[in-house]
């Protein structure tokens, strides 16, 4: 405690303290692995320590009010353009190459794959459909999606 850590919950917090200069560094945070040439913060994956890798969850609630909108949106998300151009972590395409100088999520052999599964176990707030049913996403296009962090 020598050196005054600052513990926070979440990972938005210290990035932007990261960023703001508040703090040198923080090994809590999620990060872009297309950084953005503009921001001093660069998020790096260890090389050799573990790390917790996990593949983004998304999911419609049973009895969502705005269906459609709910269903748009993660046709959005899932397309190919904003897999290779929006989104900045590991797509769930297997059409999308990872971020260059990095590898395929799973190809880490210090990552730790089941950690956030273990963690968080099965949501609590309710059944779900799943993503992949056609009812509740729509007609699927383009490239089947991976597996969690494929490798």
């Amino acid at each position: 405690m020598k050196q005054q850590p600052h513990f926070v919950r979440g990972t938005q917090a210290p990035a932007d303290e990261v960023a703001a200069g508040k703090y040198a560094v923080t090994f809590t945070s999620d990060g872009s692995l297309r950084p953005d040439e503009k921001s001093p913060v660069r998020f790096a994956l260890p090389s050799n320590d573990g790390f917790v890798a996990w593949a983004q969850r998304a999911a419609i609630v049973k009895g969502a009010r705005h269906l459609e909108t709910a269903r748009l949106y993660l046709n959005w998300l899932l397309d190919k353009d904003t897999q290779q151009n929006v989104w900045t972590m590991w797509s769930v395409r297997t059409d999308v190459q990872p971020p260059p100088a990095t590898s395929r999520c799973g190809s880490y052999s210090n990552a730790n794959l089941s950690a956030f599964e273990a963690l968080h176990g099965r949501p609590r707030w309710g059944r779900t459909l799943p993503l992949a049913h056609p009812a509740v996403r729509g007609r699927r296009a383009g490239a089947r999606p991976r597996p969690a962090c494929w490798a």
